[in-house]
């Protein structure tokens, strides 16, 4: 096995992704949930105050439904001609009828007024609380008409965001690689959109995305110059710069959530090692010097400490250490013989992780009991997970046969969403920090 996993490194880099294998047994997620029951909502249809029509009120609540229920707080009353029509004897009487609602079962009522004038468009909702009328979120949004959507995310996050506290996703961006051209791009999507834009071009194939903290700017790994080179692109301008060109492998960076530097590994000395980058100097640390590999670094969201892949003990295993590798390093994952690309949660109190026994499947740990947990398995292989700001969901890739696409995971809930779909293969996805 380690040797399998050696020569894996040396490859190119399209196919150090590990190959599969049967599924094998999973074991029961354990996961405390931190809300454990959605708060039931109604969503009238948009009020129309001046301009606009039907279709745009129906359209612009059901496109609020839809990003209240994806974020696993809400269950939104799926009766709408029922709640249109208490919406409207509401709106009649000049008062919320609080038994009306509390017989379709809702808890809380978000009631919005839409108002378009030539390209302008004015959104004001109020949300309010069946169980004493009270209005406990009140909000205007004011734009083009053409950016209704984006209106829409943002009334849908300070909802989430006045009920529970937490950080919304909708509207955030999840970077992945698509051969959907015939060759491996970068390709970026909105969460909850139907499309996503190609972001580099080109014959040669760039691989492995990483966000900026600023969600301005991706790294990748290309080999626009016949070797596997580090390279950072502006998102607004697709201008891209090589950033680590040593000879021999230049991969899986990640950058400081100070955004100062970044985490990556390098064989410029030979062996596959761990190292951290001054983005502005370019100057380079070594942090791991062993026999072994050490490969898919990334940082705690302190940025004191890093997770990484090592095979000291004969196949790769997750490792943490203090970001300067002063300290020896921690072993996390005991459960199963091949575990891989990990990514830190956020909030700081998870790493999700890639385990392969029998096929592929997403597992993870609790940094704080050393608990490993499996996640519900969506295909053949699962791999490559990646944290939502939230904490709280991840993306991933899934293997149907020869297929891959990519899923959505509320980790709480389990309950797997396919969001790619069309020709092509889909995988080594990267959700936007924010």
């Amino acid at each position: 096995m380690k040797a399998a996993y050696r020569n894996a490194v040396s490859m190119p880099l399209a196919a150090i992704l590990l190959c599969a294998a049967p599924a094998g047994a999973q074991v029961q997620i354990t996961i405390s949930k931190k809300y454990a029951r959605k708060t039931v909502i109604a969503v009238p249809s948009f009020a129309r105050k001046e301009g606009g029509d039907e279709q745009m009120s129906r359209g612009l609540a059901t496109l609020l439904k839809s990003d209240l229920d994806a974020s696993g707080y809400f269950d939104s009353v799926k009766k709408q001609q029922f709640v249109d029509e208490t919406d409207r004897g509401d709106r009649a009487r000049g008062r919320i009828d609080l038994q009306e609602w509390a017989r379709l079962r809702a808890e809380m009522v978000a009631k919005a007024d839409l108002a378009v004038r030539g390209g302008a468009l004015a959104i004001t909702c109020r949300l309010y609380t069946v169980r004493d009328g009270k209005a406990i979120f009140a909000r205007a949004y004011n734009g083009e008409a053409s950016a209704s959507v984006q209106m829409i995310h943002r009334l849908a996050n300070d909802i989430i965001k006045a009920v529970t506290g937490e950080t919304g996703l909708c509207g955030t961006q999840i970077a992945f690689v698509s051969d959907q051209s015939g060759v491996k791009q970068i390709c970026v999507m909105d969460y909850g959109g139907t499309s996503y834009r190609q972001i580099t071009n080109g014959k040669d194939i760039s691989l492995f995305p990483a966000w900026t903290p600023d969600c301005a700017s991706l790294v990748f790994t290309s080999y626009i110059r016949g070797f596997p080179e580090l390279f950072m692109m502006g998102l607004a301008s697709r201008n891209a710069r090589p950033i680590a060109s040593f000879p021999g492998l230049n991969a899986f960076g990640d950058v400081s959530p100070d955004g100062r530097e970044i985490l990556l590994t390098l064989s410029k000395a030979g062996n596959p090692e761990l190292y951290r980058m001054d983005l502005s100097s370019g100057n380079v640390t070594r942090l791991t010097r062993t026999a072994w590999i050490e490969s898919s670094p990334c940082w705690s969201p302190d940025g004191k400490q890093i997770a990484f892949v090592s095979d000291q003990t004969g196949s790769p295993q997750i490792y943490t250490m203090d970001s300067w590798g002063k300290t020896p390093p921690k072993r996390i994952t005991f459960k199963g013989p091949y575990n891989t690309k990990p990514d830190w949660s956020q909030d700081g109190g998870s790493i999700v992780y890639c385990s392969r026994q029998g096929g592929f499947g997403i597992w993870l740990v609790n940094l704080r009991t050393g608990e490993e947990t499996a996640l519900p398995r969506s295909g053949v292989n699962d791999e490559e997970p990646s944290w939502a700001p939230d904490s709280r969901h991840i993306v991933y890739s899934v293997q149907h046969g020869k297929k891959r696409d990519l899923y959505i995971m509320d980790v709480y809930d389990r309950v797997p969403t396919q969001i790619t779909r069309g020709p092509g293969n889909f995988s080594a996805p990267a959700w936007a920090p924010k």
